[in-house]
């Protein structure tokens, strides 16, 4: 049999068994993780479990809750090795189901190992007729250990957290809030909690605090903090009154809502933008198979009456609309996967994809006797295939919409702006009214009808604009600095 450390540095101290055997309170021997190793004749009279019975359960499963089980440890890992141990009330659990009130007294037991060796805990039945109450010493000993625990768990804890005098000023912070925050604890303590936010919760604030101070506590408060950097962090704070500590104070928790609120603003905008969709595409679908299904006929009537050249032209018309509606189709399929794509971000030289890109149209630059020009592109960590359809599809309408007989001389070029790249494509083309700058990109939205000498299907820049929205860019239409054509530019942020 193999003896446990915590009952070979028990039994090392043979004058203390007659102790442990003879005690009428209930003693229990454990490893550190709380597995019970022996149990004294007390124990048994106690929880009715046998010896044996004891020696196969755990610590916790005495305790009828097991949230103070892990108080009582969080209590006892706050003191340090030469510390004595911690004394605590908890409600206990029988063998038989019932609950009583316990007195718990619990020790680490060390050896010369810097980690303990196990638990010693004794437990005082308070449900058995009269008992003494702790004695002085017992109760400090409490008293500091409930308030090493408490601060272990304010300023070591995971959350955000502060607490404000009547003054409105921070009396303390978590580790948490200092590191959300970016601030030292020399930076904020004394300092009122709205200096760190922005001005409009500054405003809504001081209502709110006035309410808190008069009403006890406050719940899911909206504020927007500001970091030591100037990044916004969206918060709801909950707090209550705190005079547990001898001063009056408030208890808050900050929880960090800016992504939870960012991921809802961006599915209320893909709703709308998914209706909007649905009804352009519905609406648009219905004019092709409309035609098809018009000229189909009159193929049939022309050929009941044997006209057949009539029935070519008719079958012509069949043919174009469903290419157009094929083309809508697969344009509309291509748009909708991009809102499922997952990025395969590298280091990218722009240059050379907007190269590649504009090679792939070589027999189109050729034909209209097009000048393209790229400058010296930044090197960003992108989606490369994605960003190269972007230049693509900018390439493609630059070359496109330009006045009969023109030549197109286009443009790409980039600025860094505020530390984002932003990327101009600028062309000498017919230009896009202001009127209208928004509405290019939205999925089936023409300028020109579909019988205009611009073919297209009204997708290819909402694509494009997905594309950049999924690497956290935008992009928008530019006035040109000569007065004629247009400049489609998207920025691109910096991206480790």
């Amino acid at each position: 049999m193999v003896v446990s450390g915590a009952k070979m540095l028990w039994e090392q101290q043979n004058q203390l068994s007659a102790f442990f055997d003879s005690t009428p309170e209930a003693m229990i021997l454990a490893e550190p993780e709380g597995a019970i190793q022996d149990v004294n004749p007390a124990f048994s009279r106690t929880f009715g479990y046998r010896r044996t019975e004891g020696q196969s359960l755990s610590l916790r499963q005495l305790f009828a809750d097991v949230k103070e089980f892990t108080r009582a440890l969080d209590l006892l890992s706050a003191r340090e090795k030469d510390d004595a141990g911690i004394v605590t009330f908890a409600r206990m659990l029988r063998k038989d189901g019932t609950i009583f009130a316990g007195r718990l007294t619990l020790s680490q037991l060390w050896s010369t190992s810097p980690h303990p060796q196990g638990l010693a805990a004794t437990i005082h039945d308070l449900s058995e007729g009269d008992h003494p109450e702790p004695d002085a010493a017992a109760t400090i000993d409490y008293l500091s250990a409930q308030r090493a625990f408490m601060e272990v768990l304010y300023f070591k804890t995971p959350a955000i957290m502060h607490s404000i005098d009547p003054r409105g000023e921070l009396r303390h912070v978590s580790e948490a809030w200092l590191r959300r925050f970016g601030y030292s604890a020399e930076e904020v303590i004394g300092k009122k909690s709205t200096d760190f936010m922005t001005e409009p919760s500054r405003i809504y604030a001081k209502d709110v605090i006035e309410a808190l101070w008069r009403d006890g506590s406050c719940n899911r408060v909206p504020y927007t903090f500001v970091t030591k950097t100037g990044e916004h962090v969206e918060i709801e704070l909950s707090a209550t009154l705190d005079l547990s500590s001898g001063e009056t104070r408030t208890l808050a928790i900050l929880e960090d809502v800016t992504d939870r609120n960012r991921a809802l603003r961006g599915m209320e905008e893909r709703n709308q933008q998914l209706k909007e969709f649905a009804h352009a595409a519905a609406h648009d679908l219905q004019a092709p198979l409309r035609h098809i299904s018009i000229f189909s006929k009159m193929i049939e009537d022309d050929l009941s009456e044997g006209d057949i050249s009539e029935a070519k032209e008719n079958s012509r018309r069949v043919q174009t609309s469903v290419k157009r509606l094929s083309g809508m189709v697969s344009g509309l399929l291509e748009f909708s996967l991009t809102n499922e794509i997952r990025l395969e971000l590298a280091k990218t030289d722009l240059t050379e994809i907007a190269k590649t890109a504009a090679g792939k149209l070589q027999a189109e630059v050729e034909a209209t006797s097009a000048n393209v020009v790229i400058d010296a592109l930044p090197t960003l960590t992108v989606d490369a295939k994605l960003i190269e359809r972007v230049f693509s599809g900018l390439l493609e309408n630059a070359l496109k919409f330009v006045p009969e007989g023109q030549p197109p001389v286009i443009r790409v070029s980039a600025d860094l702006i505020l530390g984002e790249s932003v990327i101009s494509v600028a062309d000498n083309g017919i230009g896009v009214p202001r009127e209208f700058r928004e509405r290019v990109f939205q999925p089936l939205k023409r300028l020109h009808g579909p019988e205009s000498r611009f073919p297209g299907y009204g997708i290819g820049l909402a694509l494009c604009r997905q594309i950049i929205d999924a690497h956290h860019g935008r992009m928008w239409i530019d006035d040109p600095e000569s007065g004629t054509g247009s400049v489609f530019k998207f920025s691109l942020p910096p991206r480790e």
